[in-house]
């Protein structure tokens, strides 16, 4: 092969290179469009108890880091994975803040007793990566998971799973409720709208204090570890942000 054609193989090589490079970028970016329509959609189309809902309309598509204000007070955040955080009130003492403290650390793969790490009897299973069906199977009481939590826990049969522990009936029910098919993946914003619909479904209609620290103590056991005054501080938060918390992933 002579000079010349060697320099214009190569040529040709590096364009093809950088050619698949930039449709590898095209399809992330259609696919964090999708995923940001998708959730953005139903949580639009949510009720909510304060009447909020995505006021002024979704806007542009966000870039990796760009908070957009969605008219009411809770932004959304476009993370570098792909990921959406739904914007809430304030830091310290938010219901994202005590949430990632006493249920599933901030990591969307908690299992209970953190079972999923190294080591552990469940490592390298990963719910964020799973389907709503392949987590009803998992999490059926009677499967290998339900039958070793039960053992761990006093015989008390529980399957929590993601950053809110959120259990394998209450999941499904939520899914139904919102309209989440089963081939829907357990994804972080996927987490994050169950969350929220989950306390917004717990707080609706309440309007004593008492009878709303109940609910959510009744649908999150680890809020029973943080004082009233705490409690109260994140569910004003909670509700002044058009029932959506902060984001839940932990800061590095």
């Amino acid at each position: 092969m002579s000079i010349a054609s060697l320099g214009a193989f190569a040529e040709g090589f590096a364009g093809s290179v950088q050619s698949k490079r930039d449709r590898k970028a095209r399809e992330e970016d259609s696919a964090r469009k999708d995923r940001w329509l998708d959730i953005m959609e139903k949580e639009a189309n949510r009720p909510l108890q304060s009447g909020g809902g995505m006021s002024g309309g979704m806007g542009a598509f966000p870039n990796p880091g760009q908070l957009t204000n969605s008219g009411g007070g809770a932004g959304v955040t476009a993370n570098a994975d792909g990921s959406i955080s739904l914007g809430g009130a304030g830091a310290g003492g938010s219901f994202a803040e005590l949430l990632r403290r006493t249920e599933g650390a901030g990591d969307y793969d908690t299992l209970f007793s953190h079972a999923q790490r190294d080591g552990g009897r469940f490592a390298g299973v990963r719910p964020s990566q799973m389907t709503l069906d392949e987590l009803y199977t998992f999490t059926d009481p009677k499967g290998d998971y339900g039958r070793w939590v039960a053992q761990q826990n006093n015989g008390t049969v529980a399957t929590p799973v993601g950053a809110g522990q959120i259990v394998g009936s209450t999941m499904r029910r939520a899914a139904q409720q919102m309209g989440l098919s089963g081939d829907t993946r357990f994804t972080p914003e996927v987490q994050d709208a169950m969350i929220n619909h989950l306390a917004s479904a717990r707080l609706r209609g309440l309007n004593d204090p008492v009878a709303k620290r109940r609910a959510l103590r009744n649908e999150w056991h680890g809020f029973r570890n943080v004082s009233d005054a705490e409690l109260d501080n994140a569910i004003s938060g909670f509700e002044a942000s058009n029932n959506r918390m902060g984001a839940l992933r932990p800061v590095s």
